[in-house]
């Protein structure tokens, strides 16, 4: 498995090398400048916020969702234009967010806050921590969590060393849905879970294909017969 780690040795070392990660909790933030969120009666009838409140529909987002994810829209500032989904921790407060425009062939579709703050946590990891049976789903992007709230976590890009401490740390079992192209990371992330211990299966997508544009249905059931089968 790949760190994730880039960049030049600056020189051949006789001592071993050690990666630096970031320690202590994770620094609070504020919602960005024009934040608004759709749990506001004022927000949600707005015009000014009918497109993203639409588009979010549109990809089965029901307010009731919205309200727990917090998830709210910029129309000002440097993320005007954008859906803002805030990353929270247990307390639900901000650690980081996720901004997608919603218009068309803006670049780039994802912005997100500076810092090293994506590696170090998981969205909606809380729910590595509820007593359930059911599998959890293990996604890239937070858009591919919503149809199975509250059952999946995002990676928010790939994994992260200090992503598969909090993965490692649930007792729940845990389903690896990547997009369709990164199938084998999928398989090899399974191999590696189960190897330490873990009930952990993995679902192969079709080619370009992100979890929330199949049949909600058929993945589940294809994630719960994984869990039986070998890798």
């Amino acid at each position: 498995m790949r760190c994730g780690k880039t960049g030049f040795l600056p020189e051949i070392r006789t001592q071993p090398f050690v990666l630096d990660e970031p320690t202590g909790p994770l620094p609070f933030i504020d919602p960005p400048e024009g934040y608004a969120a759709f749990t506001n009666d004022e927000v949600w009838n707005s015009e000014t916020f009918s497109a993203p409140r639409d588009y979010l529909l549109g990809r089965g987002i029901d307010r009731h969702i919205m309200a727990l994810a917090g998830i709210g829209a910029c129309a000002s500032g440097h993320f005007a234009g954008r859906i803002i989904i805030p990353v929270r921790d247990a307390q639900l407060r901000w650690v980081g967010f996720s901004s997608r425009a919603w218009v068309k062939g803006v670049t780039p579709t994802y912005k997100y806050p500076e810092g090293e703050w994506r590696g170090r946590v998981l969205y909606n990891g809380a729910c590595l921590h509820q007593a359930s049976h059911d599998p959890v789903l293990v996604v890239e992007g937070v858009m591919d969590t919503f149809p199975f709230w509250p059952d999946a976590v995002a990676l928010l890009g790939k994994v992260s060393m200090m992503q598969w401490d909090l993965l490692l740390a649930t007792q729940r079992p845990l389903v690896i849905v990547l997009d369709g192209d990164a199938w084998r990371e999928a398989q090899a992330m399974t191999l590696r879970l189960r190897f330490e211990g873990l009930c952990a299966g993995w679902v192969k997508l079709p080619p370009k294909i992100d979890p929330d544009e199949v049949d909600r249905d058929w993945l589940l059931w294809n994630a719960r017969c994984s869990l039986m089968e070998d890798v």
